[in-house]
């Protein structure tokens, strides 16, 4: 909690930025969800008068509620990641943000068919209801 409330140093930092680039509007990627939620609370409290367009990357494929930012855009991996932070902002009775599905890039590398029983054991590994 009070690593999202303590916001004076990201002010400071992002106001440094605007100044040098002279920006009139400014584009905020957050790949984390306390810096997320410290750039929101900037935002909720107007304390930058530049413009601000806020994305958020979320970098876990787990809809936890700290992923829960009021951003212009999040962008979450999977399908199922965007559906259960909808019905955590829904339940909370908060404004849905415009969600994304970006799936993580993968390394052509691997990108390789797998042997059926490879396959098997490896979506066996990742189903919840499994205690594998």
């Amino acid at each position: 909690y009070i690593q999202t409330r303590k916001v004076e140093d990201t002010v400071k930092n992002i106001e440094k930025i605007i100044e040098t680039d002279k920006s009139d509007k400014l584009i905020i990627v957050s790949t984390h969800a306390f810096i997320a939620q410290k750039i929101a609370r900037i935002m909720r409290h107007n304390l930058i008068s530049t413009e601000i367009y806020h994305a958020v990357i979320v970098t876990d494929d787990s809809p936890q509620r700290f992923w829960m930012v009021n951003a212009d855009a999040i962008f979450v991996p999977t399908t199922k990641t965007k559906e259960s932070l909808q019905t955590l902002f829904t339940e909370e009775n908060r404004l849905v943000p415009n969600i994304k599905v970006a799936p993580y890039p993968i390394n052509p590398k691997y990108c390789q068919p797998l042997e059926p029983s490879i396959l098997y054991n490896k979506v066996e590994q990742v189903t919840p209801e499994n205690p594998q």
